[in-house]
Formats: structure tokens, sequence, C-alpha cells
């Protein structure tokens, strides 16, 4: 799955986990845009395409009104993301298939 995802894609994942992290609470689309600098259109976008893509990311509606987001707590509690980021970085620097 996280190979699949595009740079942005991935940018906006690891925010989404760091800011539930820190914050202690599901995630909205003002905050992520915020936090990226990027429109809430351009987040909402890049999440459904994320969220396509089977990423672990719960989306709540609220009062059919404001949407929350977290990262799925099963996946959380696997503590995979050093791995995730070294997977990532592999990819980037791998010219061949015999550098891994």
């Amino acid at each position: 799955i996280f190979i699949s995802l595009t740079e942005k894609e991935f940018l906006l994942f690891l925010t989404l986990y760091q800011l539930e992290e820190e914050l202690k609470i599901p995630i909205s689309y003002t905050q992520l845009a915020s936090k990226l600098s990027l429109s809430q259109s351009s987040i909402r976008d890049h999440l459904s395409e994320i969220i396509r893509k089977k990423a672990p990311i719960t989306k709540v509606k609220i009062n059919n009104k404001k949407v929350l987001l977290s990262i799925d707590k099963p996946f959380k509690n696997l503590n995979l993301m050093g791995k995730i980021l070294n997977l990532r970085h592999f990819q980037e620097n791998q010219t061949t298939l015999y550098d891994l």
C-alpha cells in the first residue's frame, strides 16, 4: 500500500499520523490543510485517493457536516511507521533490484 502512494499522499498520511499522535484526537481537513499549506479541497482529493488505495485511515462524518480522520487503531498498534519510512527510503534510492 505505502509503496503505491505518491510523495504528496505519503506526506499527507505521515502528517495525519503525526498530528493524531500529538493531539490525541481525530484530525480535520482544516488542520491538515493548515499544517501542509494546502487547500482543503486538495487535502480531500489526496485523502480520497489514499483511502481508495486501502491505506489504514478511518473517515467519520460528524453531524453530517464535519469530517474527522484518524489512523486505524489496529495499524497504530503494530507500530510499523519506522519500517514504512525505511521501506519508502529504500524505494527512492533503489536503482536496480539488487540494491535492496
